[in-house]
């Protein structure tokens, strides 16, 4: 059995070897959401015979990675901008992303996390606003697929002054 990603086969082409009675074989270690051909060939004492016309078929989306960064702007003791990456991999369909940020250390004996869910994969940025000056606050950050991937995170401080 013969395989390669589509536009590719120089780069990914591999194969793998069955002996009868196997009929069946699972390809594993693919990239996911992928389009890969496949081809077969029987062989015997005397060699390897024709190849079979290659099939297509793609494999299944999956978690994305990492966004690729994560930046804060226009910093005041009230508000910020945070902004971040598309992740390398993708492995899918990009539905959005979760950004969740709470201060590092309660504030006056409150911890409030904050959760927003940003549609699409266009909008890669948002305006957070009631921060509290002088409070460090830890921000988490991921891309979702068919489900979230792992989280970038980072801190920054809110203020000192307008």
């Amino acid at each position: 059995i013969y395989y390669w990603e589509v536009d590719s086969q120089n780069e990914t082409e591999k194969m793998k070897v069955l002996f009868l009675p196997e009929t069946v074989v699972k390809l594993k270690n693919l990239s996911s959401h992928t389009k890969y051909l496949v081809s077969i060939s029987a062989f015997n004492a005397a060699g390897d015979g024709p190849r079979s016309e290659p099939r297509q078929g793609r494999t299944h989306q999956a978690a994305p990675g990492t966004p690729s960064f994560l930046t804060f702007s226009e910093i005041t003791s009230t508000t910020l901008n945070v902004s971040w990456g598309e992740p390398v991999a993708a492995n899918g369909v990009l539905q959005g992303y979760r950004v969740v940020y709470e201060p590092l250390a309660p504030v006056q004996g409150v911890s409030k996390v904050v959760t927003v869910d940003v549609k699409g994969n266009r909008q890669r940025w948002l305006k957070v606003r009631d921060l509290t000056k002088g409070v460090t606050y830890f921000f988490r950050v991921q891309a979702r697929t068919i489900t979230y991937g792992p989280e970038l995170q980072a801190n920054v401080t809110a203020g000192p002054a307008e």
